[in-house]
């Protein structure tokens, strides 16, 4: 994935939170994507990739063919890309949240029904 200048990530379908999305940004390159679902919403427009219409071929094209003729549009984003956490951040944190669950005092209603 560091081989190339960008990430493309075309899809129609309203995505949760595509893993590719995380590994492009851990690997420091911008995502160019689908402006619907999770994708837009891991995406910051101008900050950590691209969006284009969903579907829509020429908004791709116009996309493309403008950071083809200002290539430094995408080596900028390398100031302002998020960082997501690694897997191993997101395993401790979880297990973090399962152990405060852990410590927090019953209610009477959780006492009665175990």
């Amino acid at each position: 994935m560091r081989s190339v200048h960008a990430v493309l990530v075309p899809s129609i379908w309203w995505e949760n939170s595509p893993l590719v999305i995380q590994e492009a940004l851990l690997n420091r390159r911008p995502v160019i994507c689908s402006d619907i679902g999770g994708m837009a919403e891991k995406v910051r427009n101008g900050l950590d990739g691209f969006h284009f219409q969903a579907g829509s071929a020429f908004s791709l094209a116009a996309l493309l063919g403008g950071l083809a003729s200002e290539p430094q549009r995408l080596l900028a984003l390398q100031q302002s890309m998020a960082v997501p956490p690694t897997i191993a951040e997101t395993g401790a944190a979880v297990r973090d949240l399962y152990d405060q669950s852990l410590r927090m005092p019953r209610t009477e209603t959780e006492d009665i029904a175990a």
